[in-house]
């Protein structure tokens, strides 16, 4: 029962960390922390060995309910079927990390979830018109710097970095016990928040002006890391495939 309600609490910050992150100018950085309670989801339902369905529908459902909550909430992203899918598909970046780790095992860790998850928004890019526009990147293309940035990078090199911080901060906060259970890392805490800063720094540093040569349009054009992330998740999916079929014979 305790272990359930901390599943519950723990959904319900990814789903106001992620709406926040969101809609709410004044904290866009709020973004970096909105996937990492998921995470703890994850690693509490694989080690109890929950079900898959009632795995996919803790993963699922806090997603899709934020993203309506988004486009409820959003001027820019009001088109709630376009938020359903986009939240839809990307809980199937949990599924495949789920198999993936549950037939090769995924020897990054979370760190491989960055790839699923950047995989399913280049192939949500290519699905459906505006469904880029809601990619997590997005949240934090209201600042200048990183608009500018996002010109080279493209939404998914956002993306990517936003990702990078909310694996980061759970295995700062939230891995194990964690912060849940008063456990305090504050040297890995300290290390993760200099290299999540690294890019933030780098983007006052060479973008605080949009360079000459950039187009804006190449923000939601320019998919090149989510094409690689796609292109390498094609390979460990197809390693697990392969792996199941050996271990069964």
């Amino acid at each position: 029962m305790e272990r359930n309600r901390e599943i519950y609490l723990l959904a319900g910050l990814t789903v106001i960390c992620l709406v926040s992150g969101y809609v709410m100018s004044a904290f866009p950085y709020l973004i970096m922390l909105a996937l990492a309670p998921l995470f703890r989801v994850h690693e509490l339902l694989v080690r109890d060995k929950w079900p898959f369905q009632r795995y996919f529908a803790f993963i699922l459902l806090p997603l899709v309910i934020a993203y309506v909550f988004i486009s409820a909430f959003s001027l820019s992203r009001p088109d709630p079927f376009l938020n359903i899918v986009f939240g839809a598909l990307m809980s199937v970046s949990f599924y495949l990390f789920w198999f993936t780790d549950r037939y090769s095992k995924n020897r990054l860790g979370y760190f491989t979830l960055i790839l699923f998850w950047l995989s399913m928004e280049y192939a949500a890019a290519n699905l459906m018109q505006g469904l880029a526009e809601i990619s997590i990147g997005s949240t934090l293309l209201q600042l200048d710097t990183i608009e500018n940035m996002s010109t080279v990078t493209g939404v998914t090199g956002i993306s990517a970095w936003i990702l990078f911080a909310n694996v980061l901060l759970y295995y700062a906060l939230l891995r194990g016990n964690g912060l849940m259970q008063g456990n305090f890392r504050p040297l890995t805490l300290i290390y993760s928040l200099v290299l999540i800063a690294i890019p933030a720094i780098l983007s006052w540093q060479f973008f605080a002006e949009l360079p000459a040569e950039a187009d804006r349009s190449n923000t939601y054009t320019n998919l090149v890391f989510g094409r690689t992330a796609a292109w390498v998740s094609f390979l460990i999916v197809l390693y697990s495939i392969v792996q199941r079929k050996v271990n069964k014979s």
